[in-house]
C-alpha cells in the first residue's frame, strides 16, 4: 500500500521582535516519498479435476467419475494399475481408505483391500495359473452414498433401489437360485468375451455387474463388479 505524505500550505514561522526589526523564518519543506515497488501476483495453480467428482457410475468393463455437470472427469478400467486407481478415489473420495491384507480362501484369491465409506477396492494377487476370471481389481458397493459422492451403476441403480422392480424395468430375468440364502441377483452385462468360458452354460461368459439383496425386502444391499457369471453362478 503506497502512502503519499505531503505538506501543501504549510508555512513555520518563526516570530523574533528585536530592537532592529522582525525576521521572517524559512519554511522546512518534506521531500516527496519514493513510491513502493508492487510485487506481482503469480496465478493460483488449477484446482485437482478429481476434487470436482459428485458421481460414481459402475459398469461391467469400467466405471466412471462424473462431477456434478454430468461429464466424466476420468474412466478408470478394472485392469488399470491399482496405484493410480486408489489414489484418484481417495481424491475423489475425500479420504484415505482403511487397507487390510486378505490371504484369500478357496473361491477367490488373496488380496489387499481398499475400504472407503460404502464403497470397496479389492486389488486380486492371485497364484500363476489360478483364477483367470479374475480382474486385476474388483470393487464393491455397500451404500447409495461415499462421503458426498454418489454411487450407483451405469444404468442408475443403487443400493436401497427394490432389484425385482429394476429387473422388470430392464426385462431382466431374476436368478432366485440363492433365494433360500436370502439373495436374488441379475447382471448389467458386457460384450462377450473371447477367452475360455467358465463351467456355467446358462450364462453368458462376459464382464457384469452383479446386484444381489441378501433380504426378504428385496432391497439392493449389494452391487460388485467386475465378475463372470459363467464362472461363479452355481
Amino acid at each position: 500500500m503506497i502512502k503519499n505524505f505531503t505538506r501543501a500550505g504549510i508555512i513555520g514561522v518563526i516570530a523574533a521582535v528585536a530592537l532592529t526589526g522582525c525576521q521572517s523564518g524559512t519554511p522546512d519543506v518534506a521531500s516527496p516519498a519514493a513510491p513502493a515497488s508492487s510485487t506481482p501476483t503469480g496465478s493460483a495453480p488449477p484446482a485437482d479435476p478429481l476434487t470436482t467428482v459428485t458421481a460414481l457410475l459402475i459398469g461391467p468393463e469400467n466405471f466412471e467419475l462424473h462431477d456434478k455437470s454430468g461429464t466424466a472427469v476420468v474412466t478408470l478400467s478394472y485392469d488399470d494399475p491399482i496405484d493410480r486407481v486408489v489414489d484418484a478415489l481417495t481424491v475423489a473420495l475425500g479420504a484415505d481408505p482403511v487397507v487390510a491384507e486378505d490371504s484369500g480362501g478357496d473361491e477367490y484369491p488373496p488380496g489387499v483391500d481398499y475400504d472407503w465409506d460404502g464403497f470397496g477396492l479389492r486389488d486380486h494377487l492371485p497364484p500363476d495359473g489360478k483364477f483367470p476370471d479374475y480382474a486385476n481389481f474388483s470393487v464393491s458397493v455397500s451404500a447409495p452414498v461415499s462421503g458426498d459422492v454418489s454411487v450407483a451403476t451405469t444404468g442408475g441403480y443403487r443400493v436401497g433401489d427394490d432389484l425385482r422392480a429394476a429387473a422388470r424395468a430392464l426385462g431382466v430375468d431374476v436368478d432366485t437360485t440363492f433365494e433360500s440364502y436370502g439373495s436374488i441377483f441379475y447382471f448389467e452385462l458386457g460384450p462377450e468375451l473371447g477367452t475360455p468360458s467358465g463351467g456355467n452354460t446358462l450364462y453368458p461368459n462376459a464382464s457384469a455387474v452383479r446386484v444381489a439383496a441378501n433380504s426378504e425386502s428385496g432391497a439392493i444391499d449389494e452391487i460388485a463388479s467386475p465378475t463372470n457369471p459363467s464362472f461363479w453362478v452355481h
